[in-house]
């Protein structure tokens, strides 16, 4: 997705979560972990401007000194709203954090579609690099499920959820690169790319010449 509009939330959110928060996602620039979340999105045949703004730009209220007013004078109110409902609410510790930011992510249509890419992005990430996150991940997996699971009946979810059900039991890659997980994970993302998916996509997100 190679959109003005998009590559204006690029640039903004690489400004100010490396260029200002100097913020690294594992050893890697921070913006790296957010091209790969608009890449899940691509992957499952979403190119919405909306959607890839946001995906871009969803960790800028929560990490960096950016307002909701600040995102929707510059991006627009559908992105800012989006952008809002899957920022984390205040909170003691992670849990409670998540607890009280899960009823956003269900009350926006579009909002858990973000989560599940945000999440497939990371857990994907965690086990090619033998991150200590995945732990965090798989620990949280119930109850992230328990929340926000089943609560549509919808194709593109469906899929997104078996991508997640598969991730959170791979195997780790071996030190000296051996493993086959890069093959699993990579026929298990080809495998999501059935006609029942892109028809949900199609659905969901209608280009104007569908409408």
């Amino acid at each position: 997705m190679n959109s003005c509009e998009v590559q204006s939330a690029r640039a903004y959110a690489a400004h100010h979560h490396v260029t200002l928060n100097g913020q690294m996602h594992g050893n890697r620039p921070y913006v790296t972990h957010l091209d790969e979340v608009v890449g899940v999105l691509e992957r499952y045949g979403i190119e919405d401007n909306v959607m890839c703004q946001a995906a871009y730009l969803h960790d800028v209220l929560e990490d960096c000194s950016v307002t909701r007013l600040e995102l929707q004078d510059l991006f627009g109110k559908e992105v800012a709203d989006l952008v809002y409902a899957v920022t984390n609410e205040p909170g003691k510790n992670r849990k409670e954090r998540h607890l009280k930011t899960y009823p956003k992510i269900l009350n926006h249509p579009n909002a858990l579609i973000l989560k599940l890419a945000d999440r497939i992005a990371n857990v994907k990430y965690s086990i090619l690099t033998q991150s200590p996150l995945l732990q965090m991940y798989r620990k949280e997996w119930p109850a992230f499920q328990e929340a926000l699971r089943s609560k549509y009946n919808d194709v593109l979810a469906d899929a997104m959820w078996e991508e997640l059900d598969h991730l959170m039991v791979a195997r780790l890659p071996s030190m000296d690169g051996t493993s086959g997980v890069y093959k699993e994970i990579d026929e298990l993302c080809a495998k999501m790319q059935t006609p029942e998916c892109k028809e949900g996509v199609k659905r969901a997100y209608p280009t104007k010449k569908d409408k």
